[in-house]
């Protein structure tokens, strides 16, 4: 099985009022990305009409370095 099929699932598109159109998420990808409720995801149409979702926040799981770097005078 590929890996595009592994990942592949079937969502309902659910209708609610007059005119706001509802997909869910699984679950398991959102505990991936560790997004919670309210958090905002950026959806981008493709050329070929699929829709790319992706989490707009970086995670918690990505850290960020610090570094120092010291210049004296007559160094190269």
């Amino acid at each position: 099985m590929s890996l595009l099929a592994e990942k592949k699932e079937v969502r309902k598109i659910q209708f609610t009022g007059r005119s706001t159109y509802i997909l869910s998420l699984p679950k398991k990808w959102i505990e991936e990305m560790s997004l919670q409720p309210g958090d905002p995801v950026t959806i981008v149409r493709q050329i070929n009409n699929a829709l790319l979702i992706l989490p707009s926040i970086v995670t918690k799981s990505s850290k960020t370095g610090e570094a120092a770097v010291i210049v004296t005078p007559n160094e190269s």
